[in-house]
């Protein structure tokens, strides 16, 4: 009886424990499903580009915030860890993270978020790779003080019965920046004429490589010339209107719009010479820059000239202009390279040294000698003596020999010009013998151009010489009736400095463009296009330099693609009247005033 009772409370026990059990599994089961723990799942904003310190966002999706810390989002690359900044404000996560760490370029990198929580996790970090595309250029324009040449200015020559003067006056300039799709990404930037140094700067918040800078100008010039009493040989007003756009790209050094391009101003490494010239003869002696002293029996030309040539290649060229002394009289002469001279050398040139110059025919629009010193091609600056025979060639060149430099080692350097209907083709070539010829210059219609109803699309020029930065420009001048004597010349161009197709529209929209310059462009685009210029050149400064191997060419259709023709002869008397009212040199202007006055005495 008392074994049954004990086998009853065992057994009522066991149950209760049994029960127990499986209630608190149960309980431990329930309490798990929950506790039922969401990950986060990581997707990143998209940039086309990283540039600089950009704020990205990253999107965690619908995690156990509650449950779960975000300690750190971070990005690495070949397993090292780039610098960033974690921050979570505004229910955003961000990572500020600065490009500039990585060189431009694509990269595949790893962005990786670190989490913690007081539950057990079963993993406390996620990881997900992505590729960017890093360009920490973005581009600066600086606009140098003087870069706008055509500054309010006023120059008048009285000679007798003769007056002759130009006045440059509501010079205004504005620039911008556009993006490749004509749109301003930048406010404008006003140049009066006082002259400016000042930085564009493209919003931050810009994304892309390719942007165009615009420059608005505007000015007007007065001109006249004429003697007392007569009917004046000019009189005019010229309004100019002028919009040019300008292509560059971020993945470079930016635009510098220098007032004006001198490489040789750069003195480094410099060096002094002095040219003696003797005083017992009547002579006469070039002189550019330099300082003349004498004593009883010499003139000493003392030049200092830099011998830091490291911007040639800069700038991709291959030859560097450079000017020698001369010394002539009459019948004879002589010519002294500088770059040949030596840091300290004196050269003296008696009247026993000067030589009868040789006379040749050539066909070329001008002349010059070349040499190579020291691995670098120099062009003399100065042309030979010219005399014109016909316009058409040949022409009669003199020649006169240097006194330290041998014949053997002297080249040629000459320009072949077309110009048929005021288009132009020159091309500047070499040759070690003058028997050789020169090479011709590209045809003037060799442009491939396309006129659509929208837009004017010039190709790329097809020329035949090793040279990368290849300037195109294509342009349109659009109809405004003149009012009085006031004549309106207005404009559009659009250029690229890397021989790339352009596409200029034909009817132009620039936000905020009625707003410039006192509305002179509100009703710019409004009018008829009168004509369309293409331009193609190797050489920028063309003239300037004269480059080897560098071309020219310049080809003028009507608005439906066809030449235009018109006549092969002009007053050059009226067109030298033209020309005064763009001289900025008073003793130049002074010089042609009167040159123009005698010219045309002797016309009438």
């Amino acid at each position: 009886m008392l074994y049954n009772r004990r086998l009853s409370a065992i057994t009522i026990l066991l149950c209760a424990l049994f029960f127990s059990c499986s209630e608190k599994k149960e309980i431990e089961e329930k309490i798990e499903e929950e506790v039922e723990i969401n990950l986060p799942e990581m997707s990143i904003q998209e940039l086309d580009y990283l540039r600089g310190k950009d704020t990205i966002e990253v999107d965690l999706g619908t995690y156990s915030s509650d449950i779960i810390n975000i300690d750190d989002i971070y990005f690495t690359h070949n397993g090292k860890v780039l610098e960033s900044d974690y921050s979570f404000e505004d229910d955003k996560h961000q990572v500020i993270f600065d490009s500039k760490q990585l060189d431009d370029g694509i990269y595949t990198i790893s962005a990786t978020v670190k989490f913690s929580s007081d539950e057990t996790l079963e993993k406390n970090e996620i990881s997900k790779e992505l590729e960017v595309d890093v360009d920490n250029y973005l581009p600066l324009i600086f606009v140098e003080a003087g870069y706008s040449a055509s500054f309010n200015d006023y120059n008048e020559i009285i000679q007798g019965e003769w007056t002759s003067r130009s006045e440059t006056k509501e010079a205004l300039f504005s620039y911008m920046v556009l993006d490749k799709d004509l749109n301003p990404v930048t406010e404008f930037l006003h140049e009066d004429g006082n002259g400016i140094n000042e930085i564009i700067e493209i919003p931050k918040s810009i994304k892309g490589q390719d942007f165009k800078l615009v420059e608005f100008d505007t000015k007007v010039i007065e001109a006249y010339a004429g003697f007392e009493g007569s009917s004046p040989l000019w009189d005019y007003i010229k309004d100019y209107r002028y919009i040019r756009i300008k292509e560059f790209y971020s993945q470079g050094e930016g635009l510098k719009l220098d007032a004006i391009v001198r490489p040789s101003r750069v003195m480094a490494n410099e060096k002094t010479v002095v040219v003696a010239v003797s005083k017992s003869f009547e002579r006469h002696l070039s002189q550019i820059d330099e300082t003349l002293t004498s004593d009883d029996n010499y003139d000493y030309l003392t030049i200092t000239r830099s011998t830091d040539f490291s911007w040639v290649s800069e700038l991709d060229l291959n030859s560097v202009k450079s000017y020698s002394v001369h010394v002539t009289n009459e019948e004879k002469g002589i010519m002294i390279s500088i770059e040949m001279m030596n840091d300290g050398d004196t050269i003296f040139i008696e009247e026993s040294d000067l030589k009868v110059p040789s006379k040749v025919m050539l066909s070329s629009n001008f002349h010059r000698f070349a040499y190579e010193h020291e691995g670098i091609k120099f062009v003399e600056g100065f042309s030979s003596n010219q005399k014109y025979l016909s316009e058409e060639g040949p022409h009669e060149y003199t020649l006169y020999e240097y006194i330290n430099i041998d014949k053997e080692d002297i080249s040629h350097v000459g320009s072949k010009e077309k110009v048929t209907n005021n288009n132009f083709s020159g091309f500047v070539s070499e040759i070690k013998n003058l028997d050789d010829s020169f090479k011709e210059p590209y045809a003037n219609n060799s442009f491939d151009f396309d006129i659509t109803e929208s837009d004017i699309v010039l190709s790329p020029y097809q020329h035949d010489i090793e040279k990368e930065n290849v300037e195109n420009i294509i342009g349109y001048s659009v109809v405004k009736p003149s009012e009085g004597k006031t004549e309106f010349y207005l404009g559009v161009s659009m250029s690229t400095e890397k021989n790339e197709s352009l596409s200029l529209p034909r009817k132009l929209s620039i936000d905020g463009i009625s707003t410039i310059h006192n509305g002179k462009f509100a009703d710019f685009l409004t009018n008829d296009i009168t004509e369309i210029s293409m331009h193609s050149s190797s050489n920028s400064n063309f003239t300037f330099l004269n480059e080897i191997n560098s071309y020219t060419v310049s080809y003028t259709v009507d608005k439906d693609g066809n030449p235009i023709i018109v006549p092969s002869k002009v007053n050059l008397l009226e067109h030298e009247a033209r020309q005064l009212s763009k001289i900025r040199n008073e003793e130049q202007f002074k010089m042609a005033s009167l040159d123009l006055m005698q010219r045309y005495l002797e016309k009438k």
